[in-house]
């Protein structure tokens, strides 16, 4: 199968090039922590040109949590992106809610910033044969919404502002409450 999907895929074959598929290795084989560091080297020479600084330390803390998670469960320092299976994504949600003590928000994030980037991008470039994100879903629950009492909006009714421009946009929201 190796020596086929190479026959299709490059203008020669060696013995190395099918030993390496074979092995896993190769010009089409990616690590997951690999590919996100490198997306997260990419994103650092962006920032300040559309995106924040804050928006890379985000990142870096999921590369974090990533590899802690990994060297953890797995006792591995990185994993092939063509092993990546829903179970392995079910785990690292767990161990975010469990070990990291993450609320849900966070915990999406968190799940995003690797599938929406690297997961997606990898997929996509015909790195990794499927998804594994296809048919995992996690959305963070909805808080129920609290409203203001009276007795709140008399206190920000009252309130000073520093400019005349807040004191209007400050009418408009109680006129509208």
């Amino acid at each position: 199968k190796h020596y086929q999907s190479i026959c299709d895929r490059d203008s020669f074959v060696t013995a190395e090039k099918v030993k390496n598929a074979y092995l896993g290795f190769g010009e089409k084989y990616r690590m997951l922590l690999e590919a996100f560091e490198k997306f997260t080297a990419d994103l650092k020479k962006r920032v300040g040109i559309d995106r924040s600084h804050g928006t890379w330390k985000r990142y870096r803390k999921s590369i974090d949590h990533l590899r802690s998670f990994m060297r953890k469960e797995y006792c591995v320092s990185d994993m092939p992106l063509a092993e990546l299976e829903q179970s392995f994504i079910e785990q690292y949600h767990v161990y975010l809610k469990t070990v990291c003590r993450s609320k849900a928000g966070s915990v999406c994030r968190y799940m995003d910033r690797w599938n929406n980037n690297v997961v997606k991008i990898s997929f996509n470039n015909g790195l990794i044969p499927r998804n594994p994100f296809a048919f995992y879903s996690y959305s963070a629950p909805t808080e129920p919404r609290t409203f203001l009492s009276e007795e709140v909006l008399r206190i920000f009714q009252t309130t000073r502002l520093k400019s005349a421009k807040h004191e209007y946009h400050r009418d408009l929201f109680l006129f509208s409450c």
